[in-house]
């Protein structure tokens, strides 16, 4: 920045370099929120209790919903479902695993769950382009 010099009066300048290496990005803290689940879930050891011999017949490219009263064992079965994924190979990277009921997403509404795949991309850029992800939503 340059004051006004001899002879210029009442004008300021201002000189800026382009620097095209830098970006400016906007710090969400919803999204920092996110990615802050989606990798504590990479560490987290699953407690998948009794295993179930209830099986839920997926349709590719379709969800598959398990509903049921309260304490009936869904999050259960669903962590039983993530065990069998990892035991066959798919990788813990693959699976996005998101809790509504944490208290970090308390301020998430529905105008701004993009931000969900927003932060698990930028997590894991490579999984982009793969197709065979999993969204486990609880």
């Amino acid at each position: 920045m340059f004051l006004a010099g001899p002879g210029e009066t009442g004008y300021i300048r201002y000189r800026f370099k382009h620097i095209p290496e830098i970006y400016i990005t906007r710090y969400n803290p919803m999204k920092e929120a996110i990615k802050s689940i989606l990798l504590d879930f990479q560490e987290t050891e699953l407690e998948s209790g009794m295993p179930r011999r209830l099986r839920i017949k997926t349709v590719r490219g379709k969800a598959a919903v398990c509903i049921g009263v309260r304490r009936s064992g869904k999050s259960t079965y669903l962590f039983q479902i993530i065990e069998r994924l990892l035991a066959s190979g798919v990788p813990r990277q693959n699976i996005l695993y998101l809790n509504f009921f944490d208290d970090r997403l308390y301020n998430l509404r529905h105008d701004n769950l993009g931000l969900i795949t927003e932060a698990y991309y930028s997590i894991y850029p490579e999984n982009k382009k793969h197709r065979d992800g999993l969204l486990l939503f609880r």
